[in-house]
């Protein structure tokens, strides 16, 4: 019973078909996977809580947050520019919920004189540029992947807020630099 499990779990699908498809994934791994398994490491207080909750028998769950150098993001200043920058950094994934904040975005006031910057990359992106054209808010978008580390920092520095819609995921590691450098967030 020499297995580690770290499955960054979320409890539920990211819609009702793959919730359903999940429920019966979570019976497998209930009766052949979890019985093999010596220790799990669950990222957060809440996924821990998720997993006893889930997989009762589970007796070995240690929890083990993500590090992070905490140093570099303090030295990185928090000097937000004009016009006003809503940044979201993460995959492109429909349980992300960018869509929504795409639309939340298309209902600002003078929203001329804000921009929204979304980094990263996925299969939604195609779908959610599309979205923006039919907003009518294109124009307002910075569209960035393959960020280097330090262009990514640039863009928390530069950024008036954070804003992480997703519903099912655990405490997000863009939420704990953003906030690390002082930036407030939207979760």
């Amino acid at each position: 019973r020499g297995v580690v499990l770290q499955p960054h779990y979320h409890r539920f699908g990211q819609n009702r078909l793959r919730d359903a498809l999940f429920t019966l994934h979570k019976s497998f791994l209930r009766h052949f996977v979890l019985r093999n398994v010596g220790l799990v490491l669950a990222n957060s207080p809440h996924e821990a809580r998720s997993l006893r909750h889930d997989f009762p028998r589970l007796r070995n769950i240690s929890l083990l947050e993500e590090a992070m150098e905490v140093g570099e993001l303090q030295s990185v200043p928090w000097a937000p520019e004009s016009p006003a920058r809503v940044l979201y950094v993460g995959k492109l994934l429909k349980y992300k919920k960018v869509d929504r904040l795409l639309a939340a975005f298309s209902h600002l006031e003078n929203r001329e004189a804000l921009r929204l910057v979304i980094v990263g990359d996925g299969p939604e992106h195609d779908s959610l540029r599309r979205q923006a054209a039919q907003l009518g808010i294109q124009e307002s978008i910075e569209w960035k992947s393959g960020l280097t580390r330090e262009a990514l920092l640039s863009e928390y520095s530069r950024a008036s807020v954070l804003a992480c819609l997703s519903t099912l995921e655990s405490f997000g590691r863009t939420t704990m630099e953003a906030l690390c450098i002082g930036m407030p967030v939207v979760v």
